[in-house]
């Protein structure tokens, strides 16, 4: 009677293994959805699993999606939840393509922190290297560019010298203008 616990032990954490097999078979499914151009389908696919299935993998798949579809700003959050992943490698994965939706938004201070932090977990990639590299001279060379212009646009006079705004400011006139009386030469609309 001793092996009836022993027995039932085993039949359910099989059951678990066998949802997480089917889960990764839906997964595989979805990524040659994406694979063969259908990346709608892909997407319906991975929504069906739920985005904190699988450890960051579908969330990971769905953020590529997204990404593939040129749409950052839902990629993004699905990269975070990724990069919280116990998997090293999904985890990088996914803060290196968040790297690169954030460079591709011109954001790149926040993709030079994010390359950085999947250096940390692959320190020997290359390309991560070279991708926190480029991030941040592009993230240098916008500082030094707004650094310039707001050098150029300083006064040295107290008080600031407003000459340089002189075409932006109208030409000082009344609010009201009488019309319509006498002598006015046509009616006020």
């Amino acid at each position: 009677m001793k092996s009836t616990p022993v027995l039932l032990v085993f039949l359910a954490s099989t059951l678990v293994s066998c949802s997480d097999l089917a889960d990764g078979f839906s997964v595989l499914a979805s990524n040659r959805q994406f694979e063969e151009g259908r990346v709608h389908d892909a997407i319906a696919g991975y929504h069906q699993l739920g985005i904190d299935a699988l450890d960051g993998l579908v969330a990971y798949n769905l953020a590529n999606a997204f990404m593939a579809l040129g749409e950052f700003a839902s990629a993004e959050p699905l990269f975070g939840m990724a990069a919280e992943s116990s998997s090293s490698g999904v985890a990088a994965g996914a803060l290196f393509n968040l790297g690169v939706a954030l460079y591709a938004r011109g954001d790149f201070p926040g993709a030079a922190s994010a390359f950085r932090r999947s250096l940390e977990a692959r320190p020997s990639d290359r390309e991560v290297s070279r991708a926190y590299e480029l991030a941040m001279n592009a993230s240098r060379a916008v500082q030094s560019v707004s650094d310039k212009e707001q050098a150029r646009f300083q006064s040295s006079k107290a008080g600031g010298d407003q000459s340089m705004f002189g075409m932006a400011m109208p030409a000082p006139r009344p609010f009201f203008v009488p019309g319509g009386g006498p002598g006015a030469g046509g009616v006020d609309h």
